[in-house]
């Protein structure tokens, strides 16, 4: 990647989680080491010797692994939770272990529970939505537009147009049909289904397991799939969107896709509009499980010098040539902003 020349605006931030207990914290990361080692076990086991930072992760996640099938053992919803994690109803376990319900309607069970409320990753992506919703709100002006790319529940969207005490007209995007009904009935559920302007299918990259990314192929042009009356397939206006967000995508990227898909987004947005975006830290404390029990597809970990070596790559003018980025005190998250100038 080429060497950027952009500066870095840092700003550290603390939240606090409604959650997570110290003691609390001490068994999650219990269960942690032992999938760990499980997985460490599995390894040698099948004679694998290379860094599991070099081994591909399979596009399926393998359940026999033995870090995995600890989970699974541990408490029965592990199954349903992992089969269903893209959807935005299990996105919602993870801001409420307490209340909210998987894709069945069941509850968590209570392994499953604690460990949410307190795992470390968890506990960073609740810290992530709420740095997002903080940027999102800062500084609203009246009438605004924002744009929800790979939107899930759009939890943060909708919480930062409360804190702002704003009304914004709210477009939301994402790939699944689920979880844009989901999205809908959720702020329904708040009192802010009026701020739901549009709701738009539209398929991110390939269906076929991300193998050829496109990156917004389709975004500004209706997707060619049979249309239903109540989805908007209009396409995204360029210089429209005063705020955009794509929370929990660009890491799915490769560097080259994610500048295109930067450049892409960066097009919609309004003279002086912002993109907010996040990436997953290659410093991430609990990186061995992530990789080694957990075996996430596809997602990739970049430093923030490789971010900012990404966005340069992207070949947009940003205000004061200045990238914000702002982190909670786990790290594994950083959220970038980028301003187009007026």
């Amino acid at each position: 990647m080429p060497e950027h020349n952009l500066k870095l605006r840092q700003h550290k931030l603390v939240v606090i989680d409604e959650f997570a207990t110290s003691q609390g914290r001490m068994a999650a990361d219990n269960l942690v080491e032992i999938g760990v080692e499980l997985a460490r076990m599995y390894r040698e086991s099948k004679g694998i010797e290379i860094p599991l930072s070099e081994i591909p992760r399979p596009r399926v996640i393998d359940k026999v692994n033995w870090g995995m099938a600890y989970f699974l053992n541990v408490d029965e919803t592990f199954r349903e939770w992992i089969d269903t994690a893209a959807m935005a109803t299990t996105v919602d376990t993870l801001y409420d272990p307490e209340n909210a319900r998987l894709e069945s309607g069941r509850r968590l069970g209570p392994v499953m529970t604690d460990f949410l409320k307190n795992a470390l990753d968890t506990v960073a992506i609740r810290a992530r939505s709420s740095v997002v919703a903080e940027r999102m709100s800062h500084g609203v002006k009246i009438d605004e537009k924002w744009l929800s790319l790979a939107c899930g529940n759009a939890l943060p969207v909708l919480n930062a147009a409360r804190s702002a005490g704003a009304k914004p007209e709210i477009t939301l995007v994402d790939f699944n049909f689920n979880n844009l009904r989901h999205a809908k009935r959720l702020a329904k559920s708040r009192g802010q289904e009026n701020l739901i302007k549009d709701r738009m299918f539209r398929d991110l990259v390939y269906k076929k397991g991300f193998r050829k990314p496109q990156i917004l192929r389709q975004l500004l042009a209706p997707l060619a799939v049979k249309q239903r009356p109540y989805w908007n397939f209009k396409p995204l206006k360029k210089g429209h969107y005063d705020r955009i967000d794509a929370v929990g995508f660009v890491e799915y990227l490769p560097p080259e896709a994610a500048a295109r898909f930067i450049k892409r987004v960066y097009e919609l947005l309004t003279p002086g509009g912002i993109f907010i975006f996040d990436g997953l830290s290659e410093n991430h404390a609990q990186r061995e499980f992530y990789e080694g029990v957990l075996q996430w597809p596809l997602t990739k970990f970049t430093s923030i010098d490789d971010m900012l070596n990404i966005i340069y790559m992207s070949n947009v003018s940003i205000e004061g040539n200045t990238v914000d980025v702002f982190e909670s005190q786990d790290g594994i998250y950083p959220i970038y902003e980028i301003r187009k100038p007026l």
